[in-house]
């Protein structure tokens, strides 16, 4: 009896859920929680060749148990090296990402993210299943009370980080005043999503979530930085642009405790700053100030915190991350939509 009713709330929760998402409210507060535990196996003593590099076979596990609202995500991604030979450069291994993620609302299960993401030797990301057509990347949720079943897939393009060095850039940030914060990031190794889309779900009224744009990483900080990242979310000719940065601090003592920091400043549908000569030519500015956290604004803050087993050379072989993500006047779809693009960047965003 206990189990039945649970169920009938459940449902009842669920078609509350879908139907008034269209009529979705901004909220403000804890906006992603829960943890991730990375093991780099391919950095470890015994998983490697003669060469250092990563041997044949030997992958890295990301577990995740997240939560944003009452949405959550739990299971594990498995991604696995692309492999090439020392002589001729051939590739003797695929580099790929397996995903294998459960979704439920409010504890009920509703389905899963599944399927696996090719990468080649461009650098490319191949979301859109063409790398491997028997197992494309998807959400396939079942049938829950009033919500169908469906299953939808990832699409398009997303590069990762490269291991040649980048060029400089810089980015401006609007201050109170009038003033103009220029950043200059002198080594840098974009992230480029081309064409990418987030399959919809896992509820049906959460759409496909289109996205275009970069996210610049700056080698000499190891923070990233937006270059124009616009998520258009499906039916809206409108796309949310997101502006921002996502600085990295160290912990004084990381050597010894492996502690570090994501530390969110991410703005949606704020004006845009409009280079000019006079911006172009200003003198470098506090670096504080270009990262300053603003909370007035639309948008996502918090941390998203690292404490590190590292190795020999200073790369994490394991990683214990917690998210606390906050949110500030978003709504629940635009922080969902963030949370699946950090997932669908895993690799590259837990990289050295």
């Amino acid at each position: 009896m206990k189990t039945t009713r649970y169920a009938l709330v459940a449902a009842a929760a669920l078609a509350l859920a879908s139907t008034s998402h269209a009529q979705q409210k901004a909220v403000s507060g804890p906006a992603i929680t829960g943890t991730m535990e990375i093991i780099f196996k391919t950095r470890m003593p015994g998983h490697q060749d003669s060469s250092g590099g990563p041997s044949k076979d030997v992958f890295d596990e990301y577990k995740v148990d997240l939560v944003a609202g009452a949405i959550g995500i739990k299971g594990k991604i498995e991604r696995t090296p692309r492999l090439v030979s020392s002589v001729l450069g051939r590739e003797t291994q695929k580099g790929k990402i397996f995903y294998q993620l459960a979704w439920n609302f409010k504890g009920t299960y509703l389905g899963d993210w599944l399927g696996t993401v090719v990468t080649n030797d461009r650098g490319e990301y191949l979301w859109n299943g063409s790398g491997d057509p028997a197992s494309k990347p998807r959400i396939q949720i079942q049938t829950v009370g009033n919500q169908a079943g469906f299953t939808d897939y990832f699409d398009g393009v997303m590069i990762g980080k490269g291991a040649q060095a980048g060029g400089s850039a810089k980015f401006f940030r609007k201050l109170a005043g009038g003033k103009v914060a220029v950043y200059t990031a002198t080594n840098t190794d974009p992230m480029d999503f081309r064409q990418l889309v987030l399959a919809k779900g896992p509820l049906g009224a959460y759409g496909r979530v289109a996205v275009d744009g970069k996210l610049i990483y700056d080698r000499e900080s190891g923070s990233w930085i937006t270059d124009g990242i616009n998520l258009t979310p499906e039916g809206s000719k409108t796309p949310d642009k997101v502006t921002g940065s996502i600085r990295w601090i160290e912990d004084p003592n990381r050597a010894s405790n492996g502690k570090g920091q994501y530390v969110l400043n991410l703005r949606w549908n704020e004006d845009r700053v409009q280079p000019s000569d006079e911006t172009f030519t200003a003198g470098p500015v506090d670096e504080e100030s270009f990262f300053a956290v603003d909370k007035s604004k639309p948008g996502l803050t918090g941390t998203i915190d690292y404490e590190d087993k590292l190795n020999s050379d200073g790369s994490p072989v394991f990683s214990k991350v917690t998210f606390n993500v906050v949110a500030n006047n978003l709504e629940r779809g635009q922080i969902l939509a963030f949370m699946k693009l950090w997932l669908v960047g895993v690799g590259p965003l837990n990289d050295e």
